[in-house]
């Protein structure tokens, strides 16, 4: 996180999956992968911005980022943990969501170690770091 400017860079990342009996690994990789970049795209970037009409402002892909490539880090270290469930036919879980649902969290808790000032709201754009950072140093 840059205290100058409030953008937040995600430079690493790691994952630990509790993925069931893994039927296909180059697919279980593809799926967490999507997963974090999607988690990484809702933290810090992704904001529907509605009217008060009840029109989406930024409908187009143009208007509504999502990550990119660069925008998100080199997903080198996950790994999984196979726990066969027998209740389920095959042994296996969903792991399709998993990958979502943390990094908004685990991004939010980076910067409030960086600034000391929660963020309580999505997505964590420079600007609502740079306010945060002006609360802390009232």
């Amino acid at each position: 996180m840059d205290p100058e400017t409030g953008k937040i860079t995600v430079t690493d990342w790691s994952s630990v999956e509790d993925v069931g009996r893994v039927l296909h690994p180059d697919m279980l990789d593809g799926q967490v992968q999507g997963g974090i970049a999607q988690g990484i795209g809702y933290a810090l970037g992704e904001d529907l911005l509605i009217d008060d009409n009840g029109v989406v402002l930024n409908a187009s892909m143009a208007d509504y980022q999502v990550p990119t490539a660069p925008q998100v880090p080199v997903l080198d270290k996950l790994f999984s943990i196979e726990s066969r469930d027998p209740t389920y036919p095959l042994e296996i879980k969903g792991i399709g969501e998993s990958g979502v649902s943390s990094p908004a969290a685990a991004i939010a808790s980076a910067v409030y170690d960086a600034i000391g000032v929660p963020i309580t709201s999505l997505p964590l754009s420079p600007e609502k770091v740079l306010e945060a950072i002006s609360r802390r140093d009232k």
